[in-house]
């Protein structure tokens, strides 16, 4: 009686708020698969510009590093930065033979380019300080007084920038959060990681 006339109008206007509360949370125009092709374009322009970053923050603290602050590595970190080389090394031959081997082009989307790119820049730079001919610039931290290897910042700046907006950019397609928050929180990282850079030139 009354009581199933109750439910059923309650019901009916449950399911009429749904199409309301939609129209409010997603924009009319919203095309989720359009804009996780939007998002993986952008992972494409992120290795593109990571390799341009950290090009610059390692051609700039290699002109501006004293010349008396290149060193060569300790036994100890030669062996550690020879053994992460060949892990990085091994690890994207194994990931990018297959996909070539088999001509899949395809699977060689923004998110697969931009992880590859992440471990290549951490191998060169591993190499870099085991092989710089010159050395590698090492300078003391005028606060803490601990050796700092720059280009261990040079690594990590761009690095910890990237890493960032991949893991928040897998949210990217949401209509709402959007790239704005991706964005804001991989610039965040990167500057504030870009300031183990500076400091160590800066004159307390």
């Amino acid at each position: 009686g009354n009581t199933q006339k109750q439910k059923q109008k309650q019901q009916g206007q449950t399911q009429a708020a749904r199409p309301a509360l939609a129209e409010n949370v997603i924009p009319p125009s919203y095309s989720y698969y359009t804009e996780v092709i939007a998002t993986d374009r952008d992972f494409m322009r992120l290795a593109v510009l990571l390799l341009l970053t950290w090009g610059i923050l390692l051609a700039t603290v290699l002109h501006l590093a004293p010349a008396q602050s290149y060193q060569t590595l300790t036994d100890t970190e030669s062996k550690c930065a020879l053994v992460v080389t060949s892990i990085l090394l091994f690890a994207n031959i194994s990931r990018i033979v297959p996909f070539v081997v088999r001509s899949k082009t395809d699977a060689f989307s923004g998110f697969v380019v931009s992880v590859c790119v992440i471990q290549l820049i951490a191998m060169i730079t591993n190499a870099l300080m085991l092989w710089l001919p010159c050395g590698t610039p090492v300078v003391i931290d005028p606060v803490t007084y601990q050796p700092v290897h720059l280009l261990r910042w040079v690594e990590w700046a761009p690095l910890a920038g990237a890493m960032v907006y991949l893991v928040e950019g897998i949210d990217n397609p949401h209509p709402i959060y959007g790239k704005q928050i991706a964005l804001g929180m991989g610039l965040g990282f990167f500057v504030s990681t870009t300031a183990g850079v500076a400091l160590p030139f800066i004159p307390w």
